[in-house]
């Protein structure tokens, strides 16, 4: 939601500039401008206070936030006023305070759609939702080795740890301090969850699920002629575009990337059917096959993506973003949230996501694997909104937003979240809810059980088979700087690249993907990479 560098100078008198941000001398305070947010600067004389936000349709929002970005002066008592009123903001916000007694302070929302980044040095807090802005004066030796061996192990863990020693990740509902040339990052107290409920004879649940739906959408001040949505053709994406269907018919654009085969058959088939249903006014495609991670141009291999865990097929999110932009959209819908929302208990699950449930490479050192084990006391507090569903966010919201495109998930609302907690376990097994409405608005059987699994698999493996194995020969007649990090065995990766070249696209090693792209980036911060 924000860039900013802002010093404990006890007296600031910020400007609003042409440059669309807040200067006082060398500090400055960016806010992302865009149609679904609004921000404004608060000051009392003294104390200043920078507000990003959510619009919301359900609040009467006139006062202070009747313009654009903007300064607005208030009372002492009006200023505590709508701070405490911004802290409790029902959508998702950030707030950025600065007070000669206090020094700054940097608070998360809920939601943390564009989580932000912090570095501190100097009595300056430096602050991006874009991680490579903070990462760039990097080098190899600031690499935490625990947080690479996640990477490549497919571990991920919600902290507020980032891969780099001094850049941290401020968490939902986290706060950080700079004061007196002191950092500091505080977590809140562990969220609080429900349990499964009765239901109560005569309910329909999935009635309550359509007008949860469409509560949620409807609370954001949105344009349905600047919205669109990515359909994936699953069922959580499919129940958003019924929701939007039913709110906004034939103003929704529809985009995808298209799998390839006979799944991609099947997808092409249920796809349009939902479009039908969901009364899409367009859509928007891009085949998978044509732009397979780490593809000729790729923003990791120019060194613009220092982002350890960035969306593992940015290329070709990337270019559907781009059509989607050349389409008018800035606000893209999702189902991002639908497998956390509808998890069963975990007594349930077959599948825990705990590390011992993990086959870890064959070339993780003995050295990383103990670290994974033990790096356990920097994980976050419970979140209102799963943490997976939130790492997600981290991992691929900025995409987006680095191209002007706001994404709204509304599985991943705390509204949403609860109406799952309280669903008995035989509504959320094989997303049961989900099918059941799909099934009422008259979708075929083809759309509401698909036969064939449809999924970006074959695309990361031609990325791994055409782009990963030859990039990794190259590396490895050279020194591997995860080799001399001692996260990876060079020996053993080298028995893996050459069983892999001889698998075949097919049977290739998925799991090679993140030891390229990471060490690709390594030797950006080293200076090595050349393309």
């Amino acid at each position: 939601m924000i860039r900013f560098r802002v010093s404990e100078n006890p007296t600031k008198r910020w400007v609003w500039t042409s440059s669309r941000r807040w200067e006082f001398e060398d500090d400055w305070i960016e806010p992302i401008t865009h149609p679904a947010l609004e921000s404004t600067l608060i000051t009392e004389g003294v104390r200043a206070a920078v507000i990003v936000r959510e619009r919301s349709a359900n609040v009467d929002v006139t006062y202070p936030w009747a313009g654009p970005s903007r300064t607005v002066e208030v009372s002492p008592e009006d200023y505590d006023a709508v701070l405490d009123d911004a802290k409790h903001w029902h959508l998702d916000r950030f707030i950025l305070e600065i007070s000669p007694d206090q020094g700054v302070r940097a608070s998360s929302g809920v939601y943390n759609v564009a989580p932000v980044y912090l570095t501190a040095t100097d009595h300056t807090l430096t602050g991006s939702w874009d991680l490579t802005d903070l990462a760039r004066g990097c080098t190899p030796e600031d690499v935490i080795r625990y947080m690479v061996a996640r990477t490549l192990s497919y571990f991920q863990r919600y902290s507020n740890r980032t891969h780099f020693r001094h850049i941290f990740h401020l968490t939902e509902r986290s706060t950080a301090y700079l004061q007196n040339g002191d950092f500091r990052i505080e977590y809140p107290d562990d969220a609080r969850h429900a349990e499964p409920r009765l239901i109560r004879e005569g309910a329909d649940v999935v009635d309550g699920l359509t007008v949860l739906l469409e509560s949620i959408i409807q609370e954001r001040v949105l344009e349905p002629a600047i919205c669109g949505l990515t359909l994936s053709g699953g069922m959580d994406s499919a129940n958003v575009a019924l929701t939007l269907g039913r709110l906004h018919p034939g103003a929704i654009a529809g985009s995808a990337i298209l799998v390839a085969g006979a799944a991609g058959e099947q997808q092409r088939r249920r796809r349009r059917e939902l479009a039908r249903l969901a009364h899409l006014k367009s859509d928007i495609t891009t085949p998978a096959m044509k732009l397979p991670p780490l593809s000729a141009g790729s923003a990791i291999l120019a060194g613009n993506s220092l982002d350890f865990d960035e969306e593992g097929f940015a290329e070709a999110v990337g270019h559907l973003i781009d059509l989607m932009v050349d389409e008018g959209i800035k606000v893209s819908f999702g189902g991002t949230g639908g497998d956390e929302m509808l998890a069963l208990p975990p007594e349930e699950r077959d599948f825990s996501g705990d590390l011992e449930d993990l086959t870890l490479p064959v070339w993780l050192t003995a050295t990383a694997r103990d670290e994974l084990l033990s790096a356990e006391s920097d994980i976050a507090p419970a979140a209102v909104i799963n943490e997976v569903t939130l790492a997600g966010f981290a991992c691929h919201n900025p995409l987006y937003i680095q191209r002007g495109v706001w994404p709204v998930e509304p599985l991943a609302s705390p509204a949403a979240i609860r109406f799952g907690e309280w669903l008995p376990p035989e509504w959320r097994r094989r997303k049961r809810i989900f099918r059941d409405r799909l099934n009422r608005a008259g979708a075929s059987n083809e759309v509401v059980n698909p036969r064939l699994s449809e999924n970006l698999g074959g695309l990361m493996n031609l990325g791994v088979y055409r782009n990963c194995l030859p990039l990794l020969s190259r590396f490895l007649r050279t020194d591997l700087l995860l080799g001399q990090l001692g996260v990876v065995n060079v020996d053993r990766l080298r028995l893996a690249m050459e069983q892999a070249s001889r698998s075949g696209e097919h049977q290739v090693d998925y799991r090679l993907y993140p030891v390229v792209a990471t060490e690709v980036r390594l030797r950006h911060l080293a200076g090595l990479m050349t393309i």
